[in-house]
């Protein structure tokens, strides 16, 4: 079997990943971020069944059968006060090979003091596709925990609207299905065992021992899957774990029918990807906007035509009013807009006297001459918007379009949403880090993107879906109980993901756009202008280059995505991934021009065929060995054309623009 590990040095070896020149970096930073190579991942097969165990987050991923997923994850996880993850160290793996399956052995630490808990893990398949994962732990502190242990998530893709049935702790049964809309609350509770079709002739039983589960719809936070997880939330937490205490859980996954043979392509092979494309089907894309940079350095000269040259519809000013100091914040993001010529999209945090609030901001407004694009309407105090009391809004922001919703991600929207018809809009913010930071959980969560716009429709009244911002990680902990507290020296600040500049971060950001524009949002705001949250990095570049490379001035790689996009126009065209884990593409359509961007979302070559349209034509393509070019000197990197297609083999990490 070959690792993500070894197939990334044969990789490098082949010449498909060289190190850059004049800026020093390692292949591995400008490919996703991080210096050193990405851990290893093992393939597995137990009979009919496959799955891959990934070291770096100790979790069971992708279990397959008849070619269908039947389970995204098991992973366990020890969940400080703020429900933080703490993270885990896979130490003494042990794989051995059995009669048709396997058996591997691990030990976990989790240690982040006050947290100090020791798990031992063992994953056993079996010829018949029997696959049991026991997890047995002790504290070796006392410390306050939220959840501690095991949680499975069934993927979105191939168990929305399935039929499921549900075995109590009691040994009642409950018949339902796995909810298409995001649902707000969870759709089972005290669940024993659940049971699904996987495909007609085959159903898979997943069975919890040690703990009380319960499901909730895990798409509240842009993770595309459902997850069943313990302790009931209903139970109080947190909880404190006293030292010596120990925790025994299994989960264990049985199939039922008629198997047949392993999927057609397993994660990992080089297979080609199909991205299918129907001209007939096309969306509107976005407005898209960018948030004026937290630092508060203006743009100038080269960084200030670089950045117009994106086009962005607008720049987002948060405003957090009857806080000191907020009119400082309003007057710099329009004077950064108004070097751009863009107006600003006002993200107002409305205190309880929101009709006093209002009126300040509407003097503030007039007082600058300040175009808006819109205010997003946030309620400090409550979660939820009525006409009743965003009417003194209107009544002192005058004609501008309002929206109302959250600053935080979809779930608060979801579970609060607005009544009445006198806003414009619903808004909320996306990131797909809350639960898990890897590389392959970023990937999975693209696609739950589409989802939050389809159920955000279905409460709307009909009105716009704004997304704003989207940024790669949490912006802020809204459950931290000190979430002001100083970011130690030496560390970047939780915000910051040093994928941002990377070519991943550019694959993800692709792959975004895919899935907002198809399924309808008219406004989405990405990231910053400039700085280590940005599109460009700052003229005098990182302040912590060993952690966060230092570009100044430079175009990170997620910029060409933007500029490709803004430098063509027109409508979005339907495409789907037959392997949405491993490629995504974008096709625009332009009278009778067509553009194709695809991005290589894995570390792994990936042939790609496109159908329904020309695969052939002028284009570009951006990995490790032109990114250094493509990100100091992007304007003559953008005018290095060459004819492309029909057929493509896409480098890890590779991203490519083709004009069919």
């Amino acid at each position: 079997m070959i690792t993500r590990r070894e197939a990334f040095s044969l990789a490098v070896a082949a010449g498909g990943i060289r190190i850059l020149g004049a800026q020093g970096l390692p292949a591995s930073t400008i490919a996703y971020g991080r210096k050193d190579p990405l851990p290893e991942i093992i393939a597995l097969q137990a009979g009919p069944v496959s799955a891959v165990f990934d070291v770096e987050t100790s979790s069971l991923r992708y279990v397959r059968a008849r070619g269908k997923e039947i389970v995204r994850t098991i992973y366990a996880a020890v969940r400080d006060s703020d429900w933080g993850t703490v993270e885990p160290r896979v130490h003494g793996l042990t794989v051995k090979t059995t009669s048709g399956g396997f058996e591997l052995t691990f030990d976990v630490d989790c240690v982040r003091p006050p947290y100090d808990f020791r798990w031992q893990g063992k994953i056993t398949g079996g010829a018949d596709g029997t696959i049991r994962f026991t997890f047995d732990g002790e504290a070796r502190t006392t410390f306050q925990r939220n959840r501690l242990g095991f949680a499975m998530l069934h993927p979105v893709r191939d168990c929305a609207g399935h039929r499921c049935e549900v075995v109590k702790a009691n040994g009642s049964t409950e018949k339902g299905e796995f909810p298409k809309l995001i649902s707000p609350d969870q759709p089972f509770f005290d669940i024993r065992s659940i049971t699904h079709e996987v495909s007609p002739g085959l159903e898979a039983e997943v069975r919890f021992e040690g703990e009380v589960f319960e499901m909730e719809d895990h798409r509240n936070w842009t993770d595309a899957s459902y997850k069943t997880y313990c302790t009931p939330l209903a139970i109080p937490y947190p909880v404190e774990v006293k030292k010596g205490t120990r925790v025994s859980q299994a989960i264990e996954i049985r199939l039922r029918g008629q198997v047949g043979a392993a999927p057609r392509r397993l994660r990992g092979s080089t297979s080609a990807v199909t991205l299918k494309v129907d001209p007939g089907m096309t969306h509107a894309m976005p407005r898209i906007g960018l948030g004026s940079a937290h630092h508060g350095q203006l743009p100038a000269g080269q960084q200030l035509a670089r950045l117009k040259a994106l086009r962005p519809a607008h720049l987002r000013a948060d405003c957090r009013l009857g806080s000191d100091g907020w009119q400082d914040g309003l007057r710099q993001a329009w004077a950064e807009a108004s070097a751009l010529g863009v107006t600003i999209e006002v993200a107002a945090h409305m205190p309880a006297d929101a009709g006093s609030a209002a009126a300040a901001l509407a003097r503030e407004l007039a007082a600058i001459r300040a175009r808006v694009a819109g205010i997003l309407v946030y309620r400090a105090e409550g979660k939820g918007s009525d006409d009743a009391w965003l009417a003194p809004v209107r009544a002192a922001l005058g004609g501008a379009p309002v929206a109302v919703g959250t600053d935080d991600g979809f779930v608060q929207i979801n579970r609060n949403r607005p009544s009445g018809t006198a806003f414009d809009a619903v808004c909320y913010s996306i990131n797909p880090q809350v639960h898990a930071i890897d590389n392959l959980t970023l990937v999975e969560n693209l696609e739950a993107q589409a989802d939050t716009i389809e159920t955000a429709r279905s409460f709307a009244a009909g009105k716009e879906i704004w997304v704003s911002p989207v940024t790669l990680k949490m912006r802020y902990n809204p459950n931290a109980k000190n979430p002001n507290a100083a970011v130690p020296a030496g560390q970047l600040p939780p915000n910051v993901d040093p994928r941002q500049m990377s070519l991943f971060g550019a694959g993800w950001t692709l792959g975004s756009l895919k899935f907002l524009a198809q399924s309808g949002a008219q406004r989405v705001t990405y990231y910053e202008t400039t700085g280590w949250r940005g599109v460009l990095d700052t003229a005098g570049g990182s302040s912590l280059p060993d952690l966060f490379p230092k570009l100044p001035g430079a175009a990170y790689p997620l910029y060409h995505v933007f500029a490709d996009v803004a430098g063509f126009g027109g409508r979005v065209l339907t495409c789907e991934s037959d392997d949405p884990l491993s490629v995504e593409g974008l096709v625009l359509r332009s009278g009778s021009r067509t553009r194709v961007l695809i991005a290589n979302l894995s570390h792994e070559l990936r042939p790609v065929r496109i159908t329904g349209i020309g695969a052939e034509g002028p284009g570009r393509r951006l990995n490790a060995t032109n990114a250094n070019q493509a990100m100091t000197r992007p304007e003559e990197y953008r005018q290095q054309v060459r004819r492309l297609g029909p057929d493509f083999v896409l480098e890890p990490y590779e991203l490519l623009r083709i004009d069919v």
